[in-house]
């Protein structure tokens, strides 16, 4: 069985060009992790998601790739963090594209794209080949409601 057969081929999506308060207004209202952003001609860019822009609420020293494992002396007030997220609110998505999640396509095999949501802990995009268009969207959901 391959992707084609059980992707979202309708998944709500983003334009690179929405703000990132037109991003969360849809991930919160249709209980998402991450959405797939698009250019003007429906071409596949990156995913926006909540891992993302919850990193941008945290300290820079807290998102480095070693991390620090205790944040005890940074302080964790619930209004600097709002702050931070209006600063950005207007921003575009394309700003918090991420790029590290390869697309898959339409006929890579149902195993490897378990293998990646079990890796990625993501959706993943299905793309064409050819013309990088946005063919589907893979999510935990429709694996599992085809195996259940």
């Amino acid at each position: 069985m391959t992707c084609s057969a059980i992707m979202n081929p309708h998944p709500i999506t983003l334009r690179a060009s929405d703000t990132v308060a037109t991003a969360l207004d849809k991930t919160l209202a249709h209980r998402v992790k991450s959405l797939p952003v698009l250019d003007d001609k429906g071409r596949y860019l990156g995913m926006f998601g909540l891992h993302h822009l919850l990193g941008q609420m945290l300290p820079k020293v807290a998102r480095l790739e070693e991390g620090l494992g205790d944040l005890a002396f940074v302080s964790d007030m619930i209004e600097q963090m709002r702050e931070k997220m209006d600063a950005i609110r207007q921003q575009p998505v394309s700003a918090l594209i991420d790029g590290h999640t390869a697309p898959i396509h339409p006929e890579t095999s149902l195993t490897e794209a378990v293998l990646l949501l079990y890796r990625n802990g993501e959706n993943l995009a299905v793309v064409e080949r050819d013309s990088g268009r946005l063919a589907g969207l893979i999510s935990p959901w429709e694996v599992l409601a085809k195996l259940a």
